[in-house]
């Protein structure tokens, strides 16, 4: 039997792109120590994690090898590893053989250096290239541009040059595959090709010829997959580990286990029954087109056929499932190909079915589909209770239908009578049928445990004493009290949670009348519904929690409640949010007169339509505060209180108002106490005394508690707490929000940012007009270090507390982020400033990735974000701002802005790009009153520029001419 030759384009096709490079830093590092390949084995030992480690191969065939490697890699998937590949390249090419003297290979590279003079790398790939790929051999020239004059890359003088972060990878990788000298035009091997590809991710001067531009794609971007003949499924493109698709690489997915790697290079076919399947498997790693979707059997939904037959000692249920007309069921868990129209049956479908009815204590399936009951009451309450969906076609025997009309379920229903303005009754009774049931006989029948009474015409009466148990249970939560037998007296702002129950029993209840409000037209659907809920409560001398996701527009409802309710308004928020809530008021409800009630000499509480104030003021003026009072208080960040302990909390719950609402993303952080608190301020008392909160729900629901408790809980908060989720309200959004933070600065900070803006207007009208824009754009530099973060700034000293508000903006932002299941790009233009945001994030036991322009494998980086589970990931605008794909964040955070708005456009569209399922919200950090609001400005100005002229298309926004400079300065 003869054996494969072993090379690296052998190698490279079975591990893929991603382990050939680590393999070969294990092989250039002499991390193998022996390496054999013998009768189609390949085997040796290197070091692996600081110990030696025997691993082997053996290749069966292109297609089929058995790696014996232990790595965890292999375990779970059974792929090809770096280590038998670094084996593989110590075969081809023995790093540890004896050398053999040879004369030393000159390095006449140039040299990196950051004093040289600035040079730009061009890559001019053939027109050609995949015909040139299957030959195995890429002619490739390489370009560079030295003060404007074109040369190749091999004709630089031997000087040091200074280079963007893409020429740097480049760099690294050239130098890498011919170690000599710098290449001009070269033929490259496929395995060469592919290491090159590597280094090109997001290089932005990549060509074929001089003309057509070239984008190369990092990790995460999912091949096409395409459908070849009638059932054989392949993936777009044929270079190797990549594909090509008109002017775009894309890398093959990582990570695909073995079995598929070696079937998609030439594609495989699938049965007509497994093709959903493996399909659905594979849109894991590839995109899955919606013509391939509908090109293979779809997956049916069975008509339901039941026979019912039996007594009140047994019953006997038989399914059956029908696709278009032809009786089929899946066997053993395998879906089947029946119908005229190429059906296939539903695995899942089928076994919820089956569910429903083991549910209710049925045994089986058995042959024949059937499936028993035998225990009376099981079969008395499934009589009494079990309601079948009106789809199914049911065929019920006579003994059925006579045992099931000896049964009568017994069910409680409430009468309500109003008592008073503040309190209402609710009576209990109970009925069978068209009969109504004595109180004391129900009670009796549950106390004995008893689940069947007869009573008049042979009829016998069921109870479900665990349904009643949780009608009482709602009663309790309600903090009713029993006036006389089966009667509660309850408090009316309960009537909105014991209505909502009473529907969730199956009681007849009268709907609440429609809510009439004339509403601003910018509202989406979901807002305008936000609105008239808080309303609605506000009618009923109600507060609530609105709990929307993050960017969905809680402060805006809020405002338009406040507008359309009326009344002096108290607005309390963190800080840093008041400067936002001041100009959402000036943008939404200009017609309101509003202060801010923040700073050293505050005086009296002013009379205006709408107070914002600051939780840190609140605290320290609480008397003030409290002799005051307001129609409506909003607590926004409200989870600022979730520890009633607290002082602030205490002044919060001390307000006098009499529609308070919490406006929070994040209304449980760490326990149900959190909920507590915050409700105590919507809601006084709604909750209960905090220790019988504790005791009911709290308590058990830490140790994990039942369905039923949890169930009770959130029936209690549904009329009260209003949240959205962005997934939930999608059809209502854009594909992307963008949104203003301001922020304002420390009083440190601006003092500082003062003098700088001092110093910098004289310099610059000081300078020479030569000299004139040098001067600005360093002037410019130290404003907007200042605006961010003190510590930007050379030579300066300053406590952490006083550096800048921008950091505890991020740190509030991402902690709603977060516990919301966000995830998150932060962009800044200062590297420094993204490296003090990693301590924090440490501190709170946030898992994160970094990228700037000095982080070697990009690739990596942003593969371990795509696939794993960091919340973070914070990227330098330079390194990170184009090339990358990472739609796995649905949220952008710009710490700070540029005048060109189409940087800020292309860093945003790192998430906002195909294969984004989710809405992406950008958010711009602006320092209210400095030269950042003038950049905004700018920023917009530049933005209709730019569609007026280009309509939208342009992919270049004009310089920031020296006018637009000088007047940043004003």
């Amino acid at each position: 039997m003869s054996h494969l030759e072993l090379s690296r384009d052998l190698l490279m096709d079975a591990g893929g792109h991603v382990e050939m490079k680590k393999a070969r830093g294990i092989h250039r590092e002499g991390g193998v120590k022996s390496a054999h390949y013998e009768n189609g084995v390949l085997s040796g030992e290197l070091r692996v994690g600081g110990k030696m480690k025997k691993v082997s191969m053996e290749i069966i065939s292109k297609t089929h090898m058995e790696n014996k490697c232990t790595c965890l890699m292999v375990r779970k998937d059974g792929r090809v590893c770096a280590h038998v590949i670094a084996l593989g390249l110590e075969v081809i090419d023995p790093q540890n053989a004896p050398a053999e003297p040879v004369a030393p290979v000159a390095d006449r590279w140039p040299k990196v250096s950051e004093e040289g003079r600035e040079l730009e790398m061009h890559v001019m790939l053939p027109l050609n290239v995949e015909s040139a790929w299957e030959r195995g051999q890429v002619m490739i020239g390489f370009g560079a541009v030295l003060e404007g004059e074109e040369t190749l890359l091999s004709a630089l003088p031997q000087e040091g040059y200074r280079m963007d972060s893409y020429d740097e990878e480049l760099w690294r990788v050239l130098k890498e595959l011919f170690p000599g000298e710098a290449p001009g035009v070269v033929n490259f091997e496929k395995a060469q090709f592919l290491q090159l590809l590597e280094g090109l991710i997001g290089h932005p001067r990549v060509q074929f010829g001089k003309k057509e531009q070239v984008r190369v794609h990092g990790q995460g971007e999912r091949v096409p997959l395409k459908l070849i003949g009638e059932r054989v499924i392949a993936p777009s493109g044929n270079l190797g580990s990549w594909n090509l698709e008109g002017g775009d690489f894309y890398p093959r997915a990582l990570g695909l286990p073995e079995k598929y790697t070696q079937v998609l290079k030439s594609g495989f076919r699938v049965s007509a029954a497994e093709a959903q399947f493996v399909l659905s498997q594979l849109e894991r790693w590839f995109e899955v087109p919606e013509d391939l979707w509908e090109a293979l059997p779809q997956e049916g939904v069975p008509d339901v056929v039941l026979y019912l037959e039996g007594s009140l000692r047994h019953l006997e249920a038989r399914l059956e499932f029908r696709y278009d007309g032809q009786k089929a069921s899946c066997e053993n868990g395998e879906p089947q190909l029946v119908g005229a129209t190429g059906l296939l049956t539903s695995f899942s479908k089928e076994n919820a079915v089956i569910d429903f009815f083991r549910s209710w204590g049925f045994e089986g399936p058995m042959k024949g589909g059937r499936m028993a009951l035998r225990e009376r009451e099981e079969i008395l309450k499934f009589h009494a209770f079990a309601e079948l969906p009106p789809q199914w076609s049911v065929m019920k025997g006579e003994r059925f239908q006579t045992a099931a009309q000896q049964v009568v379920a017994v069910k409680p229903d409430w009468e309500w009578r109003e008592t008073g303005r503040d309190w209402f009754a609710v009576e209990t009774r109970f009925h069978a049928g068209e009969e109504e049931l004595d109180r004391d006989q129900v009670q009796r029948m549950l106390r004995m445990g008893s689940a069947e009474q007869s009573f008049g015409r042979g009829k016998i009466a069921v109870v479900d004493a665990e349904y009643l148990e949780e009608v009482n249970e709602t009663l309790t939560d309600s903090e009713a009290t029993q006036s006389s037998s089966g009667v509660f007296e309850v408090n009316a702002q309960q009537a909105a949670f014991l209505k909502n129950s009473a529907r969730d029993f199956g009681m007849s209840v009268e709907d609440d009348e429609e809510m009439e409000l004339d509403l601003p037209k910018v509202l989406r659907p979901y807002q305008a519904d936000g609105v008239r809920w808080m309303y609605r409560l506000s009618e009923l001398q109600m507060g609530g929690i609105l709990a929307d996701d993050m960017g969905l527009g809680k402060t805006l409802q809020s405002l338009t409640f406040v507008q359309a309710r009326g009344g002096r308004t108290l607005v309390v928020c963190p800080s840093s949010l008041v400067s936002n809530w001041a100009a959402e008021v000036r943008k939404w409800t200009a017609e309101l007169s509003y202060a801010e009630f923040v700073g050293g000499k505050r005086g009296r509480i002013p009379e205006v339509d709408i107070l914002i104030t600051s939780y840190a003021i609140l605290r320290i003026d609480a008397e003030k505060f409290h002799a005051q009072e307001f129609e409506i208080a909003i607590l926004d960040e409200a989870q600022q209180i979730k520890n009633p302990e607290a002082q602030i909390s205490r002044a919060v719950h001390q307000l006098k108002a009499r529609h308070r609402f919490a406006v929070t993303g994040t209304p449980v952080e760490n326990s149900l106490q959190d909920l507590w608190s915050i409700m105590h301020f919507a809601l006084p008392g709604y909750l209960g005394p905090r220790k019988a909160f504790m005791e009911r729900f709290e308590k058990p629901m830490r140790k994990g508690g039942d369905p039923a408790l949890a169930r009770r809980l959130a029936r209690r908060l549904r009329p009260v707490v209003m949240r959205r989720l962005k997934s939930e309200v999608a059809k209502d959004l854009p594909e992307r929000i963008e949104q203003v933070r301001y922020c304002d600065l420390t009083s440190k900070q601006s003092g500082i940012y003062r003098q700088l803006l001092q110093e910098s207007r004289s310099q610059v009208d000081a300078a020479e007009d030569g000299k004139k824009r040098m001067v600005a754009l360093t002037a410019l530099l130290r404003l907007r270090q200042a605006c961010c973060d003190l510590r930007l700034l050379p030579n300066l000293k300053v406590e952490d507390k006083d550096a800048g508000i921008k950091m505890d903006e991020l740190e509030q932002m991402l902690e709603e982020a977060v516990a919301g299941g966000h995830r998150v790009l932060v962009f800044s233009q200062f590297v420094q400033l993204l490296q003090g945001v990693v301590p924090m994030l440490l501190e709170r036991g946030w898992d994160y990735c970094y990228l700037d322009g000095s982080t070697k494998k990009r690739g990596e980086v942003v593969e371990r974000f795509q696939e794993g589970s960091a919340p973070v990931f914070l990227i330098s605008l330079k390194a990170g701002g184009v090339g990358l794909n990472l739609t796995a964040a649905d949220t952008v955070i710009h710490l700070d802005p540029w005048w060109n708005p189409a940087v800020e456009a292309q860093a945003t569209d790192r998430a906002h790009r195909i294969g984004q399922k989710n809405v992406v919200t950008s958010y711009k950090f602006i320092a209210r009153g400095t030269v950042e609001e003038k950049i905004l400005a700018l920023q917009e100005e530049k933005k209709q520029m730019m569609e007026a002229a280009l309509d939208g298309a342009g992919a270049l926004v004009p310089g920031l001419e020296e006018d637009e400079l000088f007047s940043l300065f004003q």
